[in-house]
């Protein structure tokens, strides 16, 4: 078993030794044929990155669910103003319609939940643009 089986495996994964070798010519970004601990930790930031952003987005549909009162998939500015109204400050119809129109991407009147996603609000500043750069270069 190579050292790398041994890691993966203490880490929780149990790999086969053909996607390992996929995973290290994946993680070896600089080509050398090794991946040393620089590789390896960007690796390991990126897949705790990705497994966080999963777990946002299962959040994300649980808020858009309930502020969605009628399951259709859309929040509509009543529903906006019947939920925001209870929740949090009040939200008046002219407010809402102005949430609306500025969320609304693809005006059709409603917002989608990958329009709600897409919110700034919800967004993260991805820090590991710098990173990369560094590591390509």
């Amino acid at each position: 078993m190579h050292s790398e089986s041994k890691v993966l495996r203490l880490l929780g994964s149990n790999p086969r030794e053909s996607e390992i070798a996929l995973m290290l010519k994946q993680i070896d970004v600089n080509r050398d044929g090794t991946v040393d601990f620089d590789e390896f930790a960007f690796a390991w930031h990126q897949r705790e990155v990705d497994n966080l952003e999963a777990e946002i987005d299962v959040e994300l549909k649980f808020a858009f669910d309930m502020l969605d009162s009628d399951q259709n998939g859309f929040l509509s500015v009543k529903e906006l103003v019947d939920k925001l109204t209870k929740v949090a400050e009040k939200l008046t119809v002219q407010e809402a319609n102005e949430f609306l129109r500025h969320m609304d991407q693809d005006f059709d009147g409603h917002i989608s939940f990958e329009e709600f996603k897409r919110m700034p609000c919800w967004q993260v500043p991805d820090a590991n643009d710098n990173e990369l750069a560094e590591f390509e270069s």
